[in-house]
């Protein structure tokens, strides 16, 4: 079926490691039509926006306007309790707000940092070798060697494994590697169950 799916990859489903894979020239016009592999990420929010995103909250609002009144009925009454209140509340929404940015500021520093866990180069057999590209030069059809430690660099179907083992730590929280084969699985059978 794959070898039919993509006749231009020159897949040989009796002895998959003498393939030949793809023609560059082939490999060049599918980057042009499927474009890069690799996704744009968003616009980066600077921290001063963050941080006043986190006063924005309806609670923080909230309690920020019985601060400001209780600091008028200050001033009208000159009561010292309406003092000590606005400045409690103003106390409290700024703790509140600034810890809101710090753990939201966390959270998208992590979110990068699993940028910096995905695979920059692979192997791929192109006209019949082996070869180095970026993962961002991936296309459809590309015939992708993957080894032990490698990270793999894009959604791809196994056509030949032996021993293969997947750490999924990040997906599941499995700590214990899983084996794989290159079998298909029945019908019905959950993505995170497949092996």
């Amino acid at each position: 079926e794959i070898a039919e799916l993509h006749p231009e990859s020159r897949v040989d489903l009796a002895n998959i490691e003498k393939s030949a894979g793809l023609l560059s020239v082939e490999a060049a016009q599918r980057l042009i039509t499927y474009g890069k592999n690799s996704l744009t990420p968003p616009p980066k929010t600077p921290e001063w926006k963050l941080l006043l995103k986190q006063f924005q909250n309806t609670f923080l609002m909230l309690l920020n306007a019985s601060a400001v009144l209780s600091l008028v009925a200050y001033f009208l009454t000159k009561d010292l309790t309406n003092l000590y209140l606005a400045i409690v509340l103003a106390v409290v929404v700024f703790v509140t707000g600034y810890g809101q940015y710090h753990e939201e500021s966390k959270a998208y520093k992590i979110i990068d940092s699993f940028s910096r866990m995905l695979a920059t180069t692979c192997t791929v057999i192109r006209d019949g070798k082996h070869q180095q590209v970026h993962v961002d030069q991936l296309v459809p059809g590309d015939l992708v060697l993957v080894n032990n430690g490698d990270k793999v660099p894009a959604d791809m179907v196994l056509l030949l494994c032996r021993g293969l083992k997947t750490e999924n730590s990040s997906l599941t929280g499995e700590s214990e590697p899983i084996s794989c084969t290159d079998q298909v699985s029945s019908a019905g059978t959950r993505m995170f169950e497949c092996k």
